[in-house]
């Protein structure tokens, strides 16, 4: 009988991309609205949304397989 242990760091990566998407749309976007920088905050809130996105898929593919 043979079995599989995986011991890999991908509980972690996860929750982290969830994470920092969430720092950034919360902590830079609103630092760089405050401070009238638009087009840092416009970056800062696709981004985000990218690292929060990359998680959610990392996370659904990790049930999945």
């Amino acid at each position: 009988m043979q079995t599989y242990s995986y011991t890999g760091s991908f509980g972690y990566v996860v929750p982290l991309w969830i994470l920092t998407g969430v720092l950034l749309l919360v902590m830079d976007a609103g630092s760089f609205r405050v401070k009238s920088m638009a087009r840092e905050a416009k970056t800062s809130k696709v981004l985000g949304w990218i690292n929060i996105s990359v998680g959610a898929v990392l996370l659904v593919l990790r049930w999945i397989i």
